[in-house]
């Protein structure tokens, strides 16, 4: 006997959003680099990172993105 079932994988991915500050200097990238590679371990974890630029309204509208999306976690590095 063989059972299956059917699941929505998009039910089952959790949103993780980031908004970096500042994405020039060598260790941000760093940090950039070593959430998407912890992220790529968990199926269940879809990351987004939005580059803010330095720029305190970009940042804003970034996250207000994020609200408006129902990202499950929101990450801030603010400027």
């Amino acid at each position: 006997m063989i059972i299956t079932g059917c699941k929505n994988e998009e039910s089952l991915k959790h949103k993780i959003g980031f908004s970096q500050c500042i994405s020039k200097d060598d260790w941000r990238k760093a940090m950039d680099h070593e959430m998407e590679v912890e992220a790529s371990l968990y199926e269940d974890i879809d990351l987004t990172i939005f580059q803010g630029n330095e720029d305190v309204e970009l940042q804003k509208s970034q996250i207000e993105f994020m609200i408006d999306n129902e990202f499950d976690v929101i990450i801030v590095s603010p400027r």
